[in-house]
């Protein structure tokens, strides 16, 4: 994304003096508009497992070092730079020995050629490169002032900068290339790589374990824990091209089984709600393991408890709530509504993870009145209109991916009886009718960002029929009934989650007479949903 700025000039005023008012309204105007510019020059890459992959920062290229003083540290720093990141198993330095003569030797100052964007880009096409090193070293007095850049090959972004002064003789003793000289460069570079916010990436993984490009050399060990997280946002100014900001959200854990050379072996422990540790998210913390000392049984008692706390629901839920909306009910001669509240109650069961069970009641009353259709005269004055239903189902969950709280879809089939009751009045004919009968359902949910998500469940009659009590309408040829809900939720707790939505209900009979009866609620319904 990148932001257009159009350039503006102001015509030369004929006065030769300008007035005071005139240079204060300039001089403010001028403030805003660089203002303006510093807060809106700033690009975002968005979350995507391909952003992951684009900042891997794993193959990086070190190019030879420019200075002013005939090419005195072009070996020296490559030398120093390329041994250190070869000890350090998330790098793979590819070599540009040939790719640096060639543009020692071009026509162009090599200064120059080093900040070329299209150079840098083919280059990076040419050894596929992450990110390369770049630097320069000016002579200026008895000091050397070294600036080494880490910028990414494929964006051709300054990922950080860092500068190092230098005495000659170094520290008035030695010479240059002495290992304090070349320490001097390394706690440089160190400095610089620390400033990006991970320790490595994730080289594979399979149904519970990943591999991560950090080895013995980095200080990992067996029985520490992994923090993983994926690449939400990043930000950087788009006329600068400097990365400003790195935005990270968790994806899950593991513990660490094996260290090798160049890469460890860790078990999944957990993963967070909707999230999946995939290949190329990134270690954004290494949490030592905690070496085992003895403790008594009420410790233990306790760290077992805590354990089963941040175990993953595994039986279901139940879910109170409320709703509050209205009411209507429509005949071929009166139609009448109310204002409806009550209260309702879920439960769901998990016999297996693809394959649940389901309950649902609803209990509710509204202050109805009722008018006349062809007069628009009131022919029912307040009275109490309740209104319950009763759903129960078996349904099958369609995972998209390996996580259980993750993104999926489900269809259903139950039954359903439904009451919507009046005072029986045979001169305006209300009464007490019910709905009942099979229903196929389907849904979705959407995990978005953290712990927020989107839900969509709908009900469709079928074979449905009812029945109206009092018969002031005959006999009923069938009914057709429909059931949505579209919300949101956001996890509260590890095990508890809030939601809140739009619930539709419609529910009709046919008779034989002609006459049909049509009751319809619409509701906010909030409900807190419980997971064991």
């Amino acid at each position: 994304m990148k932001n257009d700025f159009s350039q503006t000039s102001r015509p030369k005023s004929k006065v030769a003096g300008r007035t005071s008012r005139n240079f204060i309204f300039d001089f403010f105007l001028t403030g805003f508009t660089f203002a303006v510019l510093t807060s809106s020059c700033v690009s975002v890459a968005h979350a995507s497992p391909e952003l992951d992959r684009q900042y891997s920062l794993s193959s990086i290229g070190i190019l030879r070092a420019w200075d002013n003083v005939d090419g005195l540290f072009g070996d020296l720093v490559t030398k120093t730079f390329s041994e250190h990141l070869a000890s350090q198993s998330r790098f793979v330095v590819q070599d540009l020995g040939k790719a640096n003569q060639m543009l020692t030797s071009s026509k162009l100052a090599y200064a120059k050629v080093i900040e070329d964007p299209k150079v840098l880009e083919t280059l990076a096409k040419s050894f596929r490169l992450d990110s390369f090193l770049r630097t320069k070293v000016y002579k200026e007095g008895p000091n050397y002032r070294f600036t080494i850049d880490w910028v990414h090959a494929q964006k051709i972004q300054l990922i950080g900068s860092e500068t190092v002064e230098i005495e000659e003789p170094f520290r008035g003793e030695g010479k240059l290339g002495t290992e304090e000289f070349r320490a001097a460069l390394t706690n440089a570079l160190d400095r610089l790589i620390a400033r990006v916010p991970f320790k490595g990436s994730v080289t594979g993984r399979d149904q519970t374990s990943v591999t991560v490009n950090l080895g013995v050399t980095t200080g990992i060990q067996k029985g520490d824990t992994l923090v993983f997280a994926t690449l939400d946002e990043v930000k950087f100014h788009p006329l600068l091209k400097t990365i400003v900001d790195w935005r990270l959200t968790p994806t899950g854990k593991a513990t660490v089984e094996e260290v090798d050379e160049g890469i460890a072996f860790a078990k999944i422990d957990a993963e967070e709600y909707g999230r999946q540790i995939l290949r190329f998210q990134k270690v954004v913390q290494i949490i030592p393991a905690v070496e085992k000392v003895s403790v008594d049984s009420q410790v233990l008692d306790r760290e077992a408890m805590a354990k089963k706390a941040k175990e993953p629901p595994r039986l279901g839920y139940i879910a109170p709530g409320l709703f509050l909306g209205s009411l209507s009910r429509d005949t071929n001669t009166d139609t009448g509504s109310g204002l409806l509240y009550g209260m309702k109650a879920e439960a769901q069961a998990w016999f297996t993870s693809d394959v649940f069970g389901e309950l649902k009641i609803n209990y509710g009353t509204a202050a109805y009145t009722q008018k006349n259709l062809l007069t628009q005269s009131e022919t029912y004055a307040v009275h109490n209109n309740s209104f319950s239903q009763f759903r129960m189902a078996v349904g099958y969950f369609y995972h998209v991916t390996s996580n259980f709280f993750g993104p999926k879809g489900w269809i259903k089939v139950g039954y359903q009886s439904t009451a919507y009751a009046l005072p029986q009045d045979p001169t305006v004919m209300t009464g007490k009718v019910t709905y009942s009968g099979l229903f196929l359902g389907v849904g979705g949910d959407i995990p978005i960002r953290e712990d927020f998500g989107l839900i969509l469940d709908i009900d469709f009659g079928v074979f449905g029929g009812g029945t109206e009590e009092a018969g002031f309408f005959g006999t009923s040829t069938g009914g057709a009934s429909v059931n949505v809900f579209a919300g949101g939720y956001t996890w509260v707790q590890p095990k508890m989650k809030f939601q809140v939505g739009l619930d539709y209900k419609s529910h009709s009979l046919d008779f034989v007479s002609g006459s049909s009866i049509s009751n319809k609620s619409f509701a906010i319904s909030p409900s807190l949903l419980i997971y064991f």
